[in-house]
């Protein structure tokens, strides 16, 4: 499971290249058995390629709940947008 995480994470680095790649969900209860394989392969993945320096590959803090933060914050910055605009 690592292993195909880590080239999955790999190729999503090299397609759009943000800064940090959280994730989260039902996997994160095994982190620790996952993520040294997942790291390790993703960072041979992509150590080829020029912007992947600063990136970073972390866990959500929510966990399970992020998903639901993020869906009940949405209309709230999209009401503070309309009444700034």
């Amino acid at each position: 499971m690592g292993e195909s995480l880590g080239i999955a994470l790999a190729t999503l680095v090299n397609a759009f290249n943000f800064p940090l790649y959280l994730l989260s969900g039902g996997m994160l209860p095994a982190w620790e058995f996952f993520a040294p394989e997942m790291l390790a392969d993703g960072r041979a993945a992509f150590l080829t390629y020029r912007h992947q320096a600063g990136t970073r590959i972390a866990q959500a803090t929510l966990g399970h709940e992020a998903g639901l933060y993020g869906a009940a914050y949405l209309p709230w910055v999209e009401s503070r947008v309309r009444v700034k605009a």
